[in-house]
């Protein structure tokens, strides 16, 4: 029945297929489904198919048919536009970094090995060298003798007498000769006390003559250890005088001396053994052991070669006996004790006026002109109404416009 159905159907569409497709598709769409649904109903549910008909989708329109693709040698070209170089910048010279200056290599020091000896030595042995000349105490470096007051030499021994061991005492050999470099205040007073014997030194209150024999013996036998270096050179002396006094309370103008050689120190004390320097200046005996007539000489020599210095301290000294050359020095000092035998000649007797402040001046300037003549007699004989000299003659005398103002009292006429 449903197969007649579909077979009637089939022929209205045949008839309605030759009208209007519009309408015919009209028919189709509201007839079709209509007369499903009515079949659908009259089938029983055990006479259904088990998968129910599907409804043929419209097919989607095929896509355009591509246009073959224009081979790449057809493409038309880009115009290349013509490269332009840009300007090239300049390059800046490269800065040569400065080479790294290779510091050479340190090279060691050469170090001198002393060789040395040491004895006990019995104070009668030392006394006997002394008062023979075996030990020289007079090296040009050493410092005058007496430089200790009474009262330390009566200790130094009473010490030797009491056991207490004294320090040692240095000597330095230059082939034959034995130079004392330190110990020599200890054997000068030794000698004082037992070869000069009666000079007023005293041990517990008593002089030497005056000990029994039994204290004089005990006094001898009281042995000082000596160490002796051997093979020295002057040099050599002046390191270990240093050394071994670097602990000891030297003044300044001793210290100064370290700094002179063999030479200068002799010459220095050539003219300082002149008559005008030791008879007739008024130097003190306190002075003169520290050395300050030393400074002196060194101080005129300074003034005369114009050495460029900030004042008249001990330091400054120093600083000239370091950075002036020797001979320039060795030349100065020659000068200097022509202008010492000048005034030896018209100097006739010491005078009060001749003071260290003063001498470094006069040594420098000593001429034979009538200017000095006169202004060196005002000087030894009206010092006091001397006003413009003696107005740098206070406070810090060592300044430099201090210096100045003194000097110029002898070598310019307004300095009075």
């Amino acid at each position: 029945m449903i197969a007649e159905e579909k077979k009637v159907i089939g022929k209205e569409i045949k008839k309605d297929a030759e009208k209007k497709p519009a309408e015919v598709a009209k028919k189709v769409e509201e007839k079709v489904p209509a007369k499903v649904g009515e079949a659908n109903k009259a089938i029983p549910e055990k006479d259904k198919p088990k998968t129910e008909a599907k409804i043929p989708s419209q097919e989607k329109p095929k896509e355009e048919a591509k246009q073959p693709e224009k081979p790449k040698s057809e493409l038309p070209k880009k115009e290349e536009k013509p490269k332009v170089d840009a300007p090239k910048k300049e390059e800046k010279p490269k800065e040569e970094t400065p080479k790294k200056e290779e510091k050479p290599a340190m090279l060691q020091p050469e170090i001198k090995s002393f060789t040395s000896s040491s004895a006990n030595t019995p104070i009668s042995t030392l006394m006997y060298n002394v008062k023979r000349n075996k030990y020289d105490m007079c090296h040009s470096v050493q410092r005058k003798m007496n430089q200790w007051p009474m009262k330390n030499k009566s200790k130094f021994l009473e010490s030797c007498l009491m056991n207490i061991v004294p320090q040692e005492i240095i000597i330095c050999a230059i082939d034959k000769n034995f130079f004392v470099v330190d110990g020599k205040q200890r054997l000068s007073c030794l000698d004082e006390f037992i070869n000069k014997k009666d000079t007023g030194l005293t041990v517990f209150g008593k002089k030497y003559s005056e000990l029994d024999e039994d204290t004089k013996e005990k006094l001898k036998s009281r042995q000082i250890n000596v160490v002796t270096y051997v093979n020295c050179t002057d040099s050599d002396i002046f390191m270990l005088f240093e050394r071994y006094n670097s602990g000891v309370a030297l003044s300044s103008a001793q210290k100064s001396r370290s700094y002179c050689s063999i030479a200068l120190l002799d010459k220095v004390k050539e003219l300082l053994n002149k008559p005008f320097i030791k008879e007739k200046c008024n130097l003190t005996n306190g002075q003169t052991l520290k050395d300050e007539d030393t400074v002196i000489l060194i101080q005129s020599c300074i003034l005369i070669s114009n050495f460029d210095y900030k004042n008249f301290s001990g330091k400054e000294v120093d600083r000239y006996l370091q950075e002036a050359d020797e001979k320039e020095i060795m030349d100065v000092l020659n000068i200097v004790g022509e202008h010492i035998d000048f005034l030896d000649s018209i100097v006739k007797e010491k005078n009060k006026n001749l003071k260290k402040i003063h001498l470094p001046m006069i040594l420098a300037c000593a001429n034979n002109s009538d200017f000095f003549k006169t202004r060196l007699k005002m000087f030894l004989t009206d010092y006091d109404n001397q006003v413009g000299l003696k107005f740098y003659c206070q406070g810090s005398t060592s300044k430099k416009e201090n210096v100045i103002g003194r000097l110029k009292f002898w070598t310019d006429s307004r300095g009075d």
